[in-house]
């Protein structure tokens, strides 16, 4: 079985950093030396108020100038996401709905997706499969995909919209006081937090490695429930199928707004697969409730009786 090595670079290259609409030259060549300094190589402009080639830019990007040649310009945020099977957006505002990660719980869950796209011929991990359906929808693929850390402008950080695109929130704790901090200065707080979530990853990866070769390749007992826990874990194929039988009752309800809050809130409960298929079935029920002459849908199987076991 052929695979990427796992190597601290690898996991680095599956992740993109997207700005939104920078406005000053300097942060735009501080950001270029943090990502460097990380060894992230992977950027987008997204409608940039400034030229990332600016003097200024390149003055601050000290030995990273030649990352300012690799930025790519995006009109929108949807099109920096194009390939991005995970957007993980920060933000400065608590949002009761969606509780921000820290920036290091943040930046370790983008490294285990990322470790999820190396393993081609392993399933994904539970992180990237939770994202699918929205990956689906855009046509995307979750093999060869990438993971977006996704930052707004220095004056008001991302939109409503923005942030209601991204499938992850996180933020840095602040002082009340001065809740904001730079743009650069946050990009710089992650980028160090990804690197060293990296490496803790490749150090684990290679002990685990070792460590089965004594005992003849069987995994130590206390590894088991992880991966019996993944293997339980809902895939990306039942997320994206529950998630078309809940848009379609929205639908008929005229409530699609509400689609959102109620995927999160499903995300949150971590599925296994069983649950998302009881789920799925749950919204077929629904559907052809509100509407008994339309044609009946698959639910994976699952007979509607079971909902009542």
């Amino acid at each position: 079985m052929s695979q990427a090595p796992l190597t601290t670079n690898a996991l680095l290259a599956r992740v993109r950093v997207v700005l939104c609409r920078p406005r000053t030259p300097g942060n735009v060549g501080a950001a270029a030396r943090a990502l460097r300094c990380a060894g992230i190589s992977k950027w987008t402009l997204v409608d940039p108020r400034c030229d990332p080639l600016d003097p200024d830019a390149t003055r601050m990007a000290v030995h990273a100038e030649g990352m300012l040649q690799l930025a790519q310009i995006a009109p929108t945020l949807e099109d920096a996401l194009k390939n991005a099977t995970v957007s993980f957006g920060t933000t400065a505002r608590n949002r009761f709905e969606r509780p921000p990660l820290p920036p290091q719980a943040a930046c370790d869950q983008i490294i285990e997706a990322a470790h999820g796209l190396l393993l081609k011929d392993a399933r994904p991990s539970t992180v990237v499969a939770r994202a699918a359906p929205r990956v689906r929808r855009k046509g995307g693929n979750i093999d060869g995909g990438e993971i977006a850390l996704v930052f707004g402008d220095e004056r008001a950080g991302l939109t409503t919209e923005e942030v209601e695109i991204c499938d992850r929130v996180t933020s840095i704790p602040s002082a009340p006081e001065q809740p904001s901090w730079n743009l650069a200065q946050a990009i710089a707080i992650y980028a160090f937090s990804l690197r060293t979530s990296a490496l803790a990853t490749e150090t684990r990866l290679a002990a685990e490695s070792g460590q089965q070769a004594p005992i003849g390749g069987r995994a130590h007992g206390k590894q088991n429930p992880p991966h019996k826990e993944t293997r339980m874990a809902a895939d990306s194929s039942q997320m994206a199928h529950l998630d078309g039988h809940l848009s379609k009752v929205l639908t008929l309800v005229r409530r699609d707004r509400l689609r959102r809050r109620l995927l999160i809130s499903l995300d949150r409960a971590r599925l296994t697969n069983r649950e998302s298929v009881l789920w799925t079935a749950l919204f077929e029920q629904l559907r052809r409730a509100i509407d008994p002459d339309s044609p009946r849908s698959s639910t994976h199987g699952l007979h509607p009786k079971a909902l009542d076991e």
